[in-house]
């Protein structure tokens, strides 16, 4: 336990618990969802859903008990906010640490897609609050422009920042994400229009992240188009922050065109 424990503080990568869960005894598989209840994050819960389907019933049990604990944690603690939040409404700081704790919750990857979506909706509303009070805050902004790409909003997206684009203000992260809603609403005119500036040596500093990057260059040449070109990577093709393999294969001679939210999802 203490050899797992300790690579979960060091290396918290999934590949090592992945491959205990394949080949490892009960009582190393067992270790390894203690560990992943002592350390969890987000990526570690394909590893504890695997457990949840484990052949060995004491790893399944303990399996669901350490998911239950993670989710009680979350709920505990989003029963507090809400309660600060119905005795203090109005207040920024109360909505946006509301909102973080649901956003936290909704990305452990532990829920299933209703409540996945239910949560993502409450946590965008309160950050909506938040932002109402707080402008100018860029964390905010990010979070708002996620969740309504995620939600499937995005002309909501794309009308809310359209001006800090149109300015050549946007962050790396927003400019990501406002593509990827120009991608996913097929508005490819306007994806070309806002990825040629991207390529420019003066806006070069933006710094977009290589993903990103590849696809706004190959829309601002011309490169990909809207058709048989052109691979959508939708969100949920991504797991652990590394696109899944497609299936069927793409075509042979297709652009396989990142998606243009940034890899942390």
């Amino acid at each position: 336990q203490h050899t797992i424990d300790a690579l979960m503080v060091e290396r918290p990568s999934v590949s090592p618990f992945a491959d205990v869960m394949s080949h490892g005894t009960s009582t190393q598989k067992q270790d390894v969802v203690v560990a992943i209840g002592a350390h969890f994050k987000p990526p570690f819960a394909r590893t504890l859903k695997r457990a949840l389907r484990d052949q060995e019933p004491s790893v399944r049990i303990m399996a669901a008990v350490t998911t239950a604990r993670i989710e009680n944690t979350f709920l505990d603690s989003l029963t507090g906010l809400e309660s600060d939040w119905a005795s203090h409404p109005g207040e920024a700081r109360r909505a946006l640490e509301l909102a973080q704790q649901y956003d936290a919750y909704a990305n452990t990857g532990l829920l299933d897609d209703e409540r996945a979506l239910e949560t993502r909706e409450r946590a965008l509303e309160m950050y909506l609050l938040a932002r109402e009070q707080q402008r100018d805050d860029t964390l905010i902004d990010h979070a708002v422009i996620r969740l309504l790409v995620k939600l499937h909003r995005d002309e909501e997206a794309i009308e809310t920042f359209r001006a800090p684009m149109d300015r050549g203000t946007a962050t790396p992260t927003l400019t990501s994400w406002y593509l990827e809603a120009l991608f996913r609403r097929r508005q490819f005119a306007a994806l070309r229009h806002y990825s040629r500036p991207l390529l420019t040596h003066d806006r070069h500093a933006i710094k977009l992240d290589d993903r990103s990057l590849q696809a706004a260059h190959l829309w601002a040449h011309g490169a990909a188009d809207s058709q048989n070109t052109l691979v959508l990577m939708d969100g949920n093709d991504v797991i652990d922050g590394e696109p899944m393999p497609r299936t069927p294969r793409a075509p042979r001679h297709a652009i396989d065109v990142p998606y243009f939210a940034p890899r942390t999802l």
